[in-house]
C-alpha cells in the first residue's frame, strides 16, 4: 500500500489488545490502513487511539 507508515512514531504501539474496546467512525470514501495508541500520554491512564487512513 502506497504511503502506509512502515515504522510507528515515537511512543506509539499497534493496537492489538482486544481486552478493551475502541471505536473509530469514518465514512466515505476513505481505507483504514493502520491503527495505533500512544503510550506515551503524559501519565494519564487514558491512551490516545490513532488512526491513518487511505484514500479509495
Amino acid at each position: 500500500m502506497a504511503g502506509r507508515l512502515t515504522r510507528l512514531p515515537a511512543g506509539a504501539q499497534l493496537d492489538t489488545d482486544l481486552q478493551h474496546l475502541d471505536y473509530v467512525f469514518y465514512r466515505g470514501g476513505l481505507r483504514l490502513n493502520l491503527a495505533y495508541s500512544v503510550s506515551d500520554s503524559g501519565g494519564s491512564d487514558h491512551l490516545p487511539l490513532v488512526a491513518e487512513f487511505g484514500l479509495d
